[in-house]
């Protein structure tokens, strides 16, 4: 993301706090180039500030980033897999991104919607694939909230947490986050491999 996209991005949030929050992530979760994880962690800042409320923040984001969810959701089941390999290209949705995301959603299914959230450039694309998979909405939307509501407070809460340190971490997590991203998918992996293995399975 260039560094005009990312100052209006944060303008966006300092100027229209929780509205301009929801409307951030659930546009951020549809594929725009929004920095997601940036602007929760800068309103987690902002709450730390005692510019914005926690409860209200942790709400806005949540609720932004369910209707990003269903709005890929209907997408992938009304419209299907051809028609977003054709236009995807405009969001930032190539057939690499597809490929993996396929995959990612066929090995864990209902998981790969909670864990998803955290693999940027992933997110989005499980919600195409689950509703292409015409798995119901009402079981989507579950999934889709248990994980929105992990990923919200997690960043929520470090910008919260760090406070005026919240630009160190927002640096790291972008320099390094395909290792943050290996690590995740590794620990998912080896929880489920554990987990299968064990006596009681």
């Amino acid at each position: 993301m260039s560094p005009f996209l990312h100052a209006t991005a944060l303008h966006v949030i300092e100027t229209y706090k929780y509205l301009g929050l929801y409307i951030s992530l659930a546009l951020g979760i549809v594929g725009l180039p929004i920095p997601d994880e940036t602007i929760m962690t800068f309103a987690g800042f902002l709450v730390y500030q005692g510019r914005l409320s926690f409860l209200l923040t942790i709400g806005a984001s949540i609720g932004g980033s369910l209707t990003g969810m269903s709005i890929s959701y209907f997408v992938g089941n009304k419209i299907g897999l051809p028609v977003i390999k054709k236009f995807g290209k405009y969001f930032h949705i190539t057939p690499e991104k597809l490929e993996k995301a396929e995959g990612w959603f066929r090995r864990y299914r209902g998981k790969s919607i909670i864990f998803g959230y955290f693999v940027p450039g992933l997110r989005h694309l499980t919600a195409y694939f689950a509703g292409i998979s015409e798995i119901g909405y009402g079981t989507f939307l579950s999934l889709a909230a248990l994980g929105g509501t992990v990923w919200v407070l997690t960043f929520v809460s470090l910008g919260r947490l760090l406070g005026k340190d919240w630009k160190v971490f927002a640096l790291m997590l972008h320099r390094y986050v395909w290792l943050l991203v290996f690590l995740g998918v590794f620990a998912v992996a080896m929880y489920y491999l554990l987990k299968d293995e064990s006596p009681e399975s």
